[in-house]
């Protein structure tokens, strides 16, 4: 259920990223002064900015410890420590197949741990669409009053989803953590939609063309210094680092965006490297063996 839990939330994430990037609506755009009071309810904020923590920290990290120790007392035993999962699945496109397949494939072999937060980002590359309308099919059929219900009753269990997007408009854990008086034991899983080594193609002899090409040159660098940076983050505050990525034996044989032939390959390459125990990497490239 857990599994299930989890690609539900991917695939609706992923669908209300794009349906939102599909919009050309008019917009009255939100003040400065009030950006950071976005909330579902009165004092509940939902939004935060993704390159710094919120200014209650310490607040928000107490209050999902009052919630995780009820309804899971090994993570609060004493003497004990405390098995704190953290899942991150970047954006990639239609090489997001690869990430899907080795969710599933991760299921199929049963030993995934109960991840405390999972958080995503998606790349907006759905805009190709001429219709929005079967991403509306799609949230209509996923997002219902049960499911609603269940989002609600693992937040309650102190698990939390977040969800990268982009402002149209415009710390360090462990302190915390020795506050609270707990010392876990935390594993950060990274699934980068996407390939880390360099790659040949052939690009025409145009400027829409050769900007194409720069600036999806630039995400993937952008992204292996995020690798970096997480991987920095996690060996200062002693977190077990993990990283799976697009294998760059691989292919890309893609002859369109979200190519119909493509995808299912990628999806099953995922789905078997998930389903056999795939070898997370443990550093980014070059520190490491990238392939």
């Amino acid at each position: 259920m857990r599994a299930f839990w989890v690609c539900r939330f991917a695939l609706w994430g992923a669908a209300v990223l794009a349906l939102a990037a599909c919009a050309s609506l008019l917009r009255d755009p939100v003040t400065p002064e009030l950006e950071s009071q976005v909330s579902v309810l009165e004092s509940v904020q939902v939004r935060y900015w993704g390159d710094r923590a919120p200014d209650d920290m310490a607040g928000l990290a107490a209050e999902k410890w009052a919630q995780v120790k009820s309804p899971r007392p090994l993570l609060a035993k004493a003497g004990g420590r405390p098995q704190i999962s953290l899942l991150a699945v970047s954006g990639g496109g239609s090489d997001g197949a690869f990430g899907a397949g080795l969710l599933v494939g991760w299921t199929a072999r049963g030993d995934w741990p109960e991840f405390d937060s999972v958080t995503g980002v998606s790349t907006g590359a759905l805009t190709a669409l001429s219709s929005n309308a079967p991403l509306a099919g799609v949230i209509a059929k996923f997002v219902d009053a049960g499911f609603l219900n269940e989002v609600a009753r693992e937040h309650a269990r102190g698990r939390r989803l977040l969800i990268g997007t982009t402002n149209l408009d415009i710390a360090s854990a462990g302190s915390i953590h020795a506050k609270l008086g707990i010392n876990p034991a935390r594993h950060l899983y990274i699934l980068r939609n996407g390939r880390l080594d360099p790659e040949y193609k052939a690009v025409k002899a145009s400027t829409l063309a050769i900007a194409g090409r720069s600036i999806s040159t630039l995400v993937k660098t952008q992204g292996i210094g995020d690798l970096y940076q997480m991987y920095e983050f996690a060996r200062r505050n002693r977190i077990d680092y993990n990283l799976a990525f697009i294998p760059g034996n691989f292919p890309d044989t893609s002859m369109e965006a979200f190519d119909p032939k493509y995808m299912p390959a990628l999806f099953d390459l995922g789905f078997e490297l998930g389903k056999s125990g795939h070898p997370w990497k443990k550093t980014p490239p070059r520190l490491g063996n990238p392939s």
